[in-house]
């Protein structure tokens, strides 16, 4: 199983010579795209409790908004992926 997204040399050349494997039969985490936008919203998620507890409020709040921007694209994201692996 690839971690982080990352195959390794065997799952890449089975999937080079065209096995299934769990990628292709739809049983995955979310794409490599989505999990990089969560960990943004939760990185910046971080940098706003950490600004906010030494009161630094105005980063706070913008790292706080920037946030849930991501996390909302990630939900559409996750959204979309969901029904177009269903379908």
């Amino acid at each position: 199983m690839a971690r982080n997204g990352v195959l390794t040399a065997r799952q890449f050349h089975a999937r080079k010579a065209g096995a299934v494997d769990e990628w292709q039969r739809g049983d995955t985490l979310p794409r490599r795209e989505e999990r990089t936008m969560l960990h943004y919203a939760l990185v910046f998620l971080v940098i706003a409790i950490i600004a906010a507890l030494f009161g630094f409020t105005g980063i706070a709040g913008t790292a706080a908004g920037i946030a849930k921007i991501l996390f909302v694209i990630f939900l559409i994201l996750a959204v979309i992926a969901f029904f177009r692996r269903t379908s």
